[in-house]
């Protein structure tokens, strides 16, 4: 079954390359400084180890959004093509 995820955690993936990204938008705790203020985006990016048949984690990271110093938004959608470079 699968769990909700709460009000405050939101996880999307994406497949690219042959890649796994997982994207995790959180009100949490950011590593090591405590209670966070601001949305945390954690990445993970996964890759298929054919030897193993498992998914194992290639790299990761951690960003601060401060909406309002920020020009960046985050969209979330199904089905996404970018006609100008083909992905």
């Amino acid at each position: 079954s699968k769990q909700a995820v709460s009000s405050k955690e939101q996880e999307m993936l994406l497949c690219y390359n042959g890649e796994v990204l997982i994207f995790q938008l959180s009100q949490g705790h950011f590593a090591g400084k405590g209670p966070a203020k601001t949305p945390v985006l954690h990445v993970r990016r996964m890759v298929f180890d054919r030897r193993t048949r498992a998914f194992v984690q290639k790299s990761t990271g951690s960003f601060m959004l401060k909406e309002e110093n920020s020009d960046l938004k985050i969209m979330c959608c199904n089905c996404v093509s970018d006609f100008r470079t083909g992905i």
